[in-house]
């Protein structure tokens, strides 16, 4: 998912730290990601979670669509 979208130059920061997902969710905040995506549940259905910084609601998007929500949310 990372390598797709930077090939169509959107900027990724992924952390694959073995920690709990808590602190790296503070840690996106604190870094001030716009987008958080989380791989999660949402995977076993081909997608993942998108979640904005302003508070609004996740979304679940497939994974054939998420360069092209991506690009229409930015």
């Amino acid at each position: 998912i990372a390598e797709k979208l930077e090939e169509n130059n959107i900027e990724v920061i992924l952390d694959d730290r073995k920690i709990s997902p808590g602190i790296k969710f503070k840690d996106a905040e604190l870094l001030g990601a716009p987008y958080i995506l989380t791989i999660g549940k949402a995977l076993a259905e081909n997608a993942v979670e998108i979640k904005k910084r302003n508070g609004e609601a996740k979304k679940v998007v497939k994974l054939d669509k998420i360069v092209e929500y991506v690009k229409k949310i930015g």
